[in-house]
């Protein structure tokens, strides 16, 4: 009979150990806080000098959690601005080239419409056009 009751704490005792896996294995010593220490150990104040330890650096990374969030807002509040600056660039680097291509076709076709009296007219209507590209070009560099 004697022999009985340690095999059922040996069955007991091997049926209780936890093999640790990856995700268990705690990374800090006070990671699994909550479950060791009793009260008792919480009146000791060596404990709660640690404890009050950790919340202080709990404190500085929300501090610092907080900083990092403003600044986050400011970088995507000024990535969006300069986002609709290239939006107006580009338009205005299609405008410029429509104006150029189209003032510059005018131009060189004013040749066969120069026997019915339009070539001046389409010369002074491409010629502003290709000025009017190039205006725009030298006011967005200035």
């Amino acid at each position: 009979m004697n022999h009985d009751k340690e095999d059922d704490k040996v069955a007991k005792d091997i049926g209780s150990v936890q093999i640790p896996t990856e995700s268990s294995i705690p990374t800090s010593p006070y990671s699994l806080i909550k479950r060791q220490i009793s009260e008792t150990d919480l009146e000791s104040p060596a404990v709660q000098r640690i404890l009050l330890g950790e919340v202080d650096k709990l404190q500085y990374r929300v501090m610092s959690l907080e900083r990092i969030e403003e600044q986050f807002h400011a970088v995507d509040k000024e990535c969006e601005v300069l986002k609709e600056k290239i939006k107006a660039l580009t338009s205005q680097e299609v405008l410029y080239g429509f104006c150029l291509t189209i003032g510059a076709a005018i131009v060189g076709l004013s040749s066969l419409v120069w026997r019915d009296g339009y070539g001046w007219a389409a010369i002074i209507i491409g010629t502003s056009l290709i000025i009017g590209a190039v205006l725009s070009k030298a006011i967005k560099w200035r």
